[in-house]
């Protein structure tokens, strides 16, 4: 059985301090659209099962 390689300490590499300097901090605009996208797929939803409803209203109507 093979043993899993030993971690290595990633604050000193220079690629990784890197990376972490390039990268920009979150904005609000960032963090809201999570809950965007849900607030819009959920109006989606709500909006096919109206013309759903809609749909079987008028065939209970025309049989």
């Amino acid at each position: 059985m093979r043993e899993p390689p030993a971690s290595r300490d990633t604050t000193t590499s220079s690629r990784d301090t890197a990376i972490r300097r390039r990268a920009a901090p979150l904005t609000a605009e960032d963090t809201a659209l999570p809950g965007r996208m849900l607030m819009l797929l959920s109006r989606l939803h709500r909006s096919e099962l109206q013309l759903q409803a809609e749909a079987e209203k008028a065939g209970a109507q025309g049989a």
